[in-house]
């Protein structure tokens, strides 16, 4: 489901000329983007607009995903036969410095844009969102969590006005949202997981996520026999 949101955005957004710019984490999920996008471009289902990687941490980390091939899955490693590298194509772009970075802001033709970081809340993001968003031929999409209070969650919630970087500016390019692409199990995984376990453990802390999502969480494996607890923010517990 992911990869036909993925083409319906880019699709959609280069209909209207306009820039697709995608905040991503710079491990993984940076490196899920650009092998997803070349693929696709590769088949046809979508234009062959640039693709600018925008984060120095992100362009580091792909290098090491392309040195150590190894570890491929073999989907990857089928799609790779024959070619070089997995995360290198010819519309493929690497920002290196920062007025390569402020380049981008001059570009008038569609292109895709992945900056760091994931939620919007520092890296080269934040510039890209402060001279785009107000322009509705424009694409904002997020492929991960919104911590709540980010810029990125408030820009998920549908603020119309951000202040950013020193100015006030409004929101009127299309803000889009796939969750296929997250990193995190999701609740049938978490539950495979636990499962796993033999013999079971004797306490279960849930310690990462938003209060209702544990609280939840909690109940359903309490249904299926893990005794389970979720400290506060500085609870101490002795183990």
């Amino acid at each position: 489901e992911r990869e036909k949101e993925l083409i319906r955005i880019i699709n959609e957004t280069y209909k209207k000329n306009g820039k697709l710019m995608i905040p991503s984490f710079a491990v993984e999920r940076a490196q899920e983007l650009i092998y997803c996008i070349g693929k696709l471009q590769e088949n046809g289902q979508i234009p062959k607009i640039d693709v600018y990687l925008d984060s120095p941490m992100a362009m580091k980390a792909t290098e090491v995903f392309s040195k150590h091939k190894e570890y491929y899955n073999e989907s990857v490693l089928k799609y790779i036969k024959g070619k070089k590298d997995a995360f290198s194509y010819s519309n493929l772009i690497y920002t290196l410095t920062t007025a390569e970075s402020k380049g981008l802001n001059s570009i008038k033709r569609p292109c895709i844009i992945i900056a760091g970081n994931g939620m919007c809340s520092a890296g080269r993001i934040k510039h890209h969102i402060r001279n785009s968003i107000d322009n509705s031929k424009n694409t904002l999409l997020f492929v991960g969590y919104q911590a709540e209070g980010t810029l990125g969650y408030w820009l998920k919630k549908g603020e119309k006005k951000i202040r950013l970087l020193g100015v006030e500016v409004d929101v009127l390019a299309k803000i889009e949202s796939i969750d296929g692409f997250s990193a995190h199990a999701d609740y049938k995984e978490l539950i495979t997981w636990l499962n796993y376990f033999s013999p079971k453990p004797k306490k279960i802390f849930i310690t990462h996520g938003e209060e209702t999502q544990i609280n939840a969480f909690s109940k359903r494996i309490k249904k299926l026999g893990f005794d389970n607890y979720a400290p506060s923010m500085n609870e101490e517990i002795e183990i």
